[in-house]
C-alpha cells in the first residue's frame, strides 16, 4: 500500500498504479489526498484475535502432519468453539465454562 501511495504521489496514474497493485482506484484517490487516513483499515473487524489465528494454524498443521488433513466445515466448527470458548472465559467463571463448552461440544454432534 505505502509503494502505491508513493507512486500516486510522484506523479504516475491512479488507474495504472490501482491494477498494478491490486488495490482500488478510490483508495488510491482517497489514502495520499488525506480523505481517508492511511492508517485506517477498511471493512468488518476480524473475527478472530492474531493469537487464536495462531492457535488454529498450530492445530490444523498438527492434525495435518499427523495424517488427518481439515475439512472446511470442521475449520469453521472449530473457529466457533474457539470463540464461544473466549466469551464463555470472559463472563463466566471455569467451573460454569466447563459445563457449557461440554453441552456445547454435544449438540454439534448431533
Amino acid at each position: 500500500m505505502k509503494k502505491s501511495i508513493e507512486e500516486v504521489l510522484c506523479g504516475k496514474p491512479v488507474l495504472t498504479t490501482a491494477k498494478k497493485y491490486g488495490i482500488p482506484k478510490v483508495t488510491l484517490l482517497y489514502k495520499p489526498t488525506g480523505k481517508t487516513p492511511c492508517s485506517i483499515k477498511m471493512g468488518p473487524e476480524p473475527y478472530l484475535q492474531k493469537d487464536q489465528e495462531k492457535i488454529l494454524v498450530k492445530w490444523n498443521s498438527d492434525v495435518s502432519r499427523a495424517g488427518f488433513p481439515i475439512q472446511q466445515q470442521q475449520l469453521m466448527s472449530s473457529v466457533q468453539i474457539l470463540k464461544v470458548e473466549i466469551i464463555l472465559q470472559y463472563y463466566f467463571n471455569e467451573k460454569f465454562f466447563s459445563f457449557l463448552l461440554v453441552s456445547v461440544a454435544y449438540e454439534g454432534t448431533e
